[in-house]
């Protein structure tokens, strides 16, 4: 092999070993560049976690809440029902009382009056 021809392989072995450690210095780089991109995407996943329960605790509330209002509504329809009958009991009694009142005043016009002694 000749001078000129060792030359060479030399020069080029010796680029080759300098690419090599670039490539290696490359390699730690997009290492530590996939390390905190992987912490990242970590605390955003905790993050979207903390989102989904939050999301599932209020789904979990508005359904307590609807149970909540039916709850209500049921309790108001009651409560009407409940006044309109006891509107219906005091006219019933009303009308029951003038009755009586009535059948009281003519049974004292048909009775004769008490004798005092």
């Amino acid at each position: 092999m000749s001078d000129e021809m060792k030359q060479e392989l030399a020069a080029l072995r010796g680029e080759m070993h300098n690419g090599m450690g670039e490539l290696r210095v490359e390699m730690r780089e997009m290492k530590t560049i996939v390390r905190n991109i992987a912490v990242e995407v970590s605390k955003m996943t905790g993050k979207m976690d903390e989102s989904l329960q939050r999301l599932a605790t209020v789904d979990a509330m508005k359904e307590d809440i609807g149970v909540i209002k039916n709850q209500l509504d049921d309790f108001t329809a009651d409560i009407r029902a409940s006044r309109r009958d006891r509107s219906l009991q005091d006219e019933s009694f009303n009308f029951l009382k003038d009755m009586l009142g009535d059948h009281e005043r003519r049974l004292s016009n048909l009775e004769p009056p008490e004798k005092k002694s």
